[in-house]
């Protein structure tokens, strides 16, 4: 978490936030004698954008942001899945929205179901039996 920025931020319940970015781009590939241009989907943290509160850079946090950065990766791979299976390039865009979509959904879901990542607990040795 030493990438991300201290920032003051007046949010209550909100220690830190990871912004991420999924997306596709093309790309030029040489198969033998033949090039093909392939869409290639992409995913990746702004570290100029995420924050983190003052006091609060604890292992607790960097597991709630690396759960988001999974849950983004999941979704980078979801979005290739789809991308190598168009029947046409023209709905390369639908297929960017809805895994777009679906993943701000899921963020979502986890950040209110952890408190904004209050709500995790650290095992060390696993969870209590």
């Amino acid at each position: 978490m030493t990438d991300f920025r201290e920032r003051e931020i007046s949010f209550e319940n909100t220690t830190s936030e990871l912004k991420y970015l999924i997306g596709y781009k093309t790309r030029k590939e040489k198969i033998n004698d033949t090039v093909v241009f392939r869409l290639q989907s992409f995913c990746y943290t702004d570290t100029q954008l995420s924050w983190i509160k003052p006091g609060f850079k604890a292992p607790q946090n960097l597991q709630y942001n690396q759960v988001i950065f999974n849950i983004a990766e999941l979704y980078r791979r979801k979005l290739q899945y789809d991308l190598d299976r168009l029947g046409s390039c023209f709905s390369v865009e639908t297929a960017f929205k809805h895994q777009y979509e679906a993943l701000n959904n899921e963020v979502e879901i986890f950040q209110s179901q952890s408190l904004s990542g209050r709500g995790l607990k650290l095992y060390r040795n696993g969870p209590p039996i």
